[in-house]
């Protein structure tokens, strides 16, 4: 072995522990840590997705009130746009009933 590892005594060659051993070997906490942080990662990620969904449901509840007020305010633009082509019309119908009056046609 002292061949292998170059002669270096640091090094401690694997030996599985008793079966009667009761404290949790390397791998066991390494294990359980990796279980929670894993864990803690999905208890954030959650998290975040709650908070996603609820920034995503007010957008789209203030998306909804805005079209809304879009379609609102088309009504009432054809509404206006609808009098106002009305009022030009009398007013021209006026217009040219006041020009009528004021002049007599003559008929040669």
């Amino acid at each position: 072995m002292a061949s292998q590892n170059g002669g270096n005594s640091s090094v401690v060659p694997y030996a599985p522990k008793a079966k009667g051993d009761t404290e949790p070997d390397q791998l066991d906490r390494a294990g359980h840590a990796i279980f929670g942080l894993v864990g803690r990662a999905a208890d954030t990620t959650e998290s975040d997705l709650r908070a996603a969904r609820e920034a995503t449901q007010k957008l789209a509840d203030q998306l909804r009130a805005a079209n809304n007020q879009i379609n609102e305010l088309n009504a009432s633009l054809r509404y206006y746009q609808d009098r106002t082509d009305q009022f030009r019309l009398r007013l021209n119908k006026g217009f040219l009933a006041q020009m009528m009056a004021a002049r007599p046609v003559e008929i040669q």
